[in-house]
């Protein structure tokens, strides 16, 4: 889920989704534009099961991905 401390869609999303029963279990990897952690303490706090800032290795996605479905 793409996230930006700037504009609220993502982070509406998130809130929709883990209110969902059939989506509240679901991990959710949050990519985020740019590096606060006032903003990732809080996604984190609403659901994010993980973090990844923009931009990031094709390789950091797909170990993060490979943690988070293990």
């Amino acid at each position: 889920l793409s996230l930006d401390p700037k504009q609220r869609e993502g982070v509406d999303t998130l809130i929709y989704l883990k209110k969902e029963s059939i989506t509240r279990d679901i991990p959710v990897l949050g990519l985020i534009k740019e590096s606060n952690q006032a903003f990732v303490d809080y996604v984190l706090k609403v659901g994010i099961s993980a973090t990844l800032t923009k931009p990031f290795e094709k390789q950091s996605l797909v170990d993060k991905v490979q943690d988070l479905l293990s």
